[in-house]
């Protein structure tokens, strides 16, 4: 019997993550109905309908509907997605048109109108000077290294090459103070080299740390760059004199996403963590460079290599149409 829906397991973690498999398993799918669960925790603190609009085919669900055909991605990385999603819906679609599906869905999610016209009203108000988007990123990550590269020195799991091997030692054995150091002046070196080229901008901090945010702005006080700024604050932030230092987002995820599209329309985006699929979703949705270390996850460079073009490529466009006859399942 053919099946015309499925019981997704849905996307998990962050809500960088969770983007990302949501643009994929819209690059896989054009005519079946696809049910998915979204949790709502402190790594996500809201709900799918909260920053998105209905979309056709794609249906959160805190249950499972009878007679779906079940799909489990297990994880958040697209190109696991596309390769299951291909196999169990059999719609034999091609690397290079899912990498080309997939940048599409990624500039064309439905966001709710009001946070996509409000990241546009902001950067207008700015004006038509070049505004670099700095996002720094200091929540979870130093502690998420640490874990990672300690459980490969013990030999218990391999090491997760999202960051370079020096750098997943640093966060590994180094204090958070000296990390934060570090990346402050990384990111100031990418801003020298960025005013070089261009020499009048601004810059705009995004940050859910808002004393990680101050103390990039104090390190980069002294280029002389234009202080135009804006950033979420999350609520007590200025009573609390704190680092946000590993621990999950504070923000709401409304702001969260407002900060995305905001920091997806300056012209260029300088990350302090190659590893966030914040500003690396930013970056693609834009079509915006970064000035910063290329990322390192798997799927940029599969990109690169199935379509001659970087994701964040603003000839990057178009969506495959995958034939109905071809997605055919016996369930």
């Amino acid at each position: 019997m053919q099946s015309t829906s499925y019981w997704w397991s849905g996307p998990i973690c962050g809500l960088g993550n969770r983007i990302i498999a949501i643009a994929a398993v819209k690059a896989c799918v054009n005519n079946h109905d696809i049910y998915f669960p979204w949790s709502i925790d402190p790594s996500c603190p809201g709900a799918y309908e909260d920053i998105f609009k209905p979309t056709p085919n794609l249906i959160p669900r805190s249950y499972q509907p009878a007679e779906c055909c079940v799909i489990d991605t297990h994880g958040w990385e697209p190109l696991e997605i596309y390769e299951q999603f291909n196999e169990t819906l059999n719609i034999e679609l091609s690397l290079p048109e899912f990498c080309t599906n997939f940048v599409y869905e990624l500039r064309h999610l439905h966001f709710h109108d009001e946070l996509v016209s409000a990241a546009k009203d902001w950067r207008q108000k700015i004006g038509g000077n070049a505004l670099l988007g700095v996002h720094i990123r200091r929540t979870d990550r130093t502690l998420h290294h640490r874990n990672q590269f300690r459980a490969f020195a013990m030999g218990q799991q391999g090491l997760n090459r999202e960051l370079p091997l020096y750098l997943s030692a640093m966060y590994g054995f180094l204090p958070a103070p000296f990390m934060r150091i570090y990346e402050d002046k990384a990111l100031c070196h990418s801003l020298r080299r960025y005013k070089n080229i261009t020499q009048q901008f601004g810059y705009a901090v995004f940050s859910d740390d808002n004393q990680a945010a101050v103390g990039f702005e104090k390190a980069v006080a002294s280029m002389g760059v234009d202080t135009e700024q804006y950033r979420k604050k999350s609520p007590g932030a200025d009573e609390a004199f704190e680092w946000n230092n590993n621990h999950l987002r504070k923000t709401t995820i409304q702001e969260s996403v407002l900060d995305l599209l905001c920091l997806s329309e300056c012209n260029a985006i300088a990350q302090n963590n190659r590893a966030s699929t914040f500003s690396v979703i930013a970056s693609i949705i834009g079509a915006k460079p970064i000035i910063t270390a290329q990322p390192r996850y798997p799927f940029w460079r599969v990109i690169k290599q199935s379509t001659s073009m970087q994701p964040n490529d603003p000839k990057l466009m178009g969506r495959s149409t995958i034939a109905s006859s071809r997605e055919v399942v016996t369930s």
